[in-house]
């Protein structure tokens, strides 16, 4: 039987932090909301999956990590921005 991988929960571990993650289209009686509130926490070989009816706001939320869109409100952090050591950095 094949094993998961052992993923290290530890603070410091963390690939990316989203945190109320928010972001909205148009303004008055136009605007949309397509993605609301929304946090997480990926770590270093940890897999993820973004499961949504069509509309729901997935392709949003991974333009707003990856830097494609900017968000609403709310932040996005990446390794390079969490790291503070070298062999973390390597892995980025």
């Amino acid at each position: 039987m094949l094993e998961a991988p052992k993923i290290d929960m530890a603070a410091g571990n963390e690939a990316i932090v989203a945190s109320a993650l928010s972001k909205s289209f148009g303004e008055g009686e136009t605007k949309v909301t397509a993605v609301n509130g929304v946090t997480f926490c990926a770590h270093f070989g940890e897999m993820l999956f973004i499961v949504g009816s069509s509309g729901s706001g997935k392709t949003t939320l991974l333009s707003m990590i990856s830097g494609i869109l900017r968000a609403t409100s709310g932040t996005v952090r990446g390794c390079e921005t969490l790291c503070a050591t070298r062999a973390c950095a390597e892995r980025c």
